[in-house]
C-alpha cells in the first residue's frame, strides 16, 4: 500500500502500508497474514488532540478550504471529514470486557480448529486501565515532567490506488525523521508503551507503531438518496493539487517549528460519542 506525503513546500513522497458484537476478526500485523480468530476491536489507547484549539481550529480551516476547493474534489463530502473534537493519535487497538476473566467461546468444528488459531482470551478495561496507570510514573521519568512534545508535519494516505484515489487521510511525523529531541523523547514513550501493551496481551497489531492522525475517512461516508452504503475513495490528485494551487490552506499545519505538548494518554471506547461529540472515554492517565 503506497501512500502520497504532502509536506511544507508541497514536496512529496511515497509511503509505507498502514492500514461491539464478537465475531472473527482478521487482525492486522499477525505473523504471515495468517487468518486468526480474534475479538472485533472494541477500545483503542490514544494521544488525545481535541483540546489543543490552536491545532484543531487549523485542521478545520484546511478541511473547509478543500471542500470549498473549486473544481469540487472528486468523492469529498463533509460526511467523511473527521470532526475536531475526534481528533486523537492511535497507539493501539484493543478488545476489552467490562468483565474479568471473561474468554471467547472456543472453536466447535473440528476443520476450523485446524485452520485457525485459538481465540485468545478477552482482557478486561479494568486491566487496560491498571497497566496503564503502572506506566505512569515511567513517562515521567522519561519526560522528566514535561508533557509529550510531538511534530506533526505532513499529510499522507492509506492504499493510494494507481489513479490517485484513496480512502484515508491523516496528518502525522514525517517519514524521514524529525530533527526535534522532544519529538524524538515523545516517540520513545509512546513506543513503549504500545509495547508494553503488546507484551501483556491487550494489542495484537506487532508492527511498528505508526502515529498518524486521521483527518479524512470514507468509512463514514453517509449515502445520499437512499442507496446502499458504499466506501467511495476520494482523489488525493485533486487534493495536492489544491494545496499547490493554494498552499495557503494548510496555514501553519506543516510546520516543523510546531509542537504539540500534551498531558494525557487516554483508553476509549471505538465508534462512542459523549454528550460534546468526542469519543466516550472509560480510562486514562494525566501528569
Amino acid at each position: 500500500m503506497a501512500g502520497v506525503v504532502t509536506r511544507a513546500g508541497n514536496s512529496t513522497g511515497r509511503r509505507g502500508d498502514q492500514a461491539g458484537s464478537r465475531r472473527p476478526w482478521r487482525g492486522r500485523g499477525a505473523p504471515g497474514r495468517s487468518f486468526q480468530v480474534r475479538e472485533r476491536p472494541t477500545h483503542f489507547i490514544s494521544v488525545p488532540l481535541d483540546h489543543l484549539q490552536e491545532f484543531t481550529l487549523e485542521i478545520s480551516r484546511f478541511t473547509d478550504g478543500l471542500r470549498t476547493a473549486s473544481p469540487p474534489i472528486t468523492g469529498l463530502d463533509p460526511s467523511i471529514v473527521i470532526s475536531p473534537r475526534r481528533l486523537h493519535l492511535t497507539l493501539g487497538v484493543m478488545s476489552l470486557t467490562a468483565e474479568y476473566n471473561q474468554v471467547t467461546e472456543p472453536q466447535t468444528d473440528p476443520s476450523q480448529e485446524r485452520s485457525m488459531n485459538e481465540a485468545t482470551p478477552q482482557k478486561s478495561i479494568a486491566a487496560a486501565q491498571a497497566l496503564l496507570r503502572s506506566l505512569k510514573p515511567d513517562i515521567e521519568s522519561a519526560l522528566q515532567g514535561q508533557p509529550l512534545k510531538l511534530c506533526l508535519d505532513e499529510f499522507a494516505v492509506m492504499r493510494r490506488s494507481p489513479a490517485g484515489e484513496a480512502d484515508v487521510m491523516y496528518i502525522g511525523p514525517t517519514a524521514t525523521g524529525i530533527n526535534s529531541g522532544e519529538h524524538t523523547r515523545s516517540v520513545g514513550v509512546l513506543e513503549m508503551v504500545n509495547r508494553r501493551f503488546i507484551e501483556e496481551g491487550f494489542i495484537t497489531d506487532r508492527r511498528p507503531l505508526k502515529l498518524h492522525c486521521t483527518i479524512l475517512n470514507t468509512s463514514h461516508r453517509k449515502p445520499a438518496n437512499n442507496q446502499s452504503r458504499q466506501r467511495i475513495p476520494f482523489s488525493m490528485t485533486q487534493i495536492e493539487d489544491s494545496i499547490a494551487q493554494n498552499p495557503h490552506i494548510t496555514g501553519t499545519l506543516l510546520s516543523s517549528e510546531n509542537l504539540l505538548a500534551v498531558r494525557e494518554l487516554n483508553i476509549c471506547r471505538m465508534g462512542s460519542y459523549d454528550e460534546l461529540g468526542r469519543y466516550v472515554r472509560v480510562g486514562g492517565i494525566e501528569w
